[in-house]
C-alpha cells in the first residue's frame, strides 16, 4: 500500500468517525437551530458555512482551552502545533461572518459587526502570540492566549447578538441572559 493511500485511508477514517460523532450529538441533542432568521440570499451561503468554518472555530475554543497551561510548563511543541493547527482560525472567524452576511449580497446585522470585530481581534492577538511564542517569551504568549480566548467566548457568545431584533433581547433576558 502506498504511503498516499495509507494517508486516504486515515483521513477517510477520521472523517467516518467525526460524522459518526454528529450523528450521535444530533441524534442526543437534536439539530442545532440557527440564531439567524433566514432570507433567500442567506440561505445559499449559510449552511455550507456552518459545516465549514464553524468546526474550525470550535476546535480553535478547544484546542486553546488545552495549551493554556502549556507556557508556564514550558511546553513550546505543544503551542507550536498549535499556532500551526487549529489556532490559525482567524480566516475562519471572518469568513463565517461574511457567509452569515450573504457573501456580500447587502444583508446585515448588528451582531455580524459585533462578531466581525472579536474575529479581527482573535486575528490580531493571534499574530501576537505567534511572535511570543517565536521568542518563546512565557509572560507574553500567555497573555496572548487569553486575549486570544476572550476574543473567541466574544465571537462565540449570544450577548453579541441580541439586540439585533427587541424581541429577541426580551427572551434572551426572560432565560437569564444579560445585556
Amino acid at each position: 500500500m502506498c504511503v498516499n493511500q495509507e494517508e486516504r485511508k486515515t483521513a477517510d477514517d477520521a472523517r467516518k468517525a467525526a460524522d459518526a460523532k454528529a450523528k450521535t450529538y444530533e441524534a442526543e441533542n437534536g439539530v442545532a437551530k440557527s440564531e439567524i432568521g433566514s432570507t433567500l440570499r442567506g440561505d445559499y451561503y449559510y449552511p455550507t458555512a456552518r459545516k465549514r468554518y464553524l468546526p474550525r472555530v470550535r476546535k480553535a475554543y478547544e484546542e486553546l482551552q488545552k495549551v493554556e497551561g502549556a507556557p508556564g510548563a514550558g511546553d513550546w511543541g505543544k503551542l507550536e502545533n498549535f499556532a500551526k493547527g487549529p489556532g490559525d482560525a482567524g480566516s475562519a472567524l471572518k469568513l463565517y461572518v461574511s457567509a452569515l452576511g450573504g457573501g456580500g449580497l447587502s444583508i446585515s446585522g448588528n451582531f455580524m459587526s459585533n462578531m466581525k470585530g472579536a474575529a479581527e481581534s482573535y486575528d490580531s492577538k493571534f499574530k501576537t502570540f505567534q511572535v511570543a511564542l517565536k521568542s518563546k517569551d512565557a509572560t507574553k504568549t500567555s497573555s496572548a492566549l487569553g486575549d486570544m480566548k476572550t476574543a473567541l467566548v466574544a465571537y462565540r457568545s449570544p450577548s453579541l447578538w441580541q439586540c439585533a431584533s427587541p424581541l429577541r433581547c426580551l427572551s434572551m433576558k426572560s432565560h437569564g441572559a444579560e445585556n
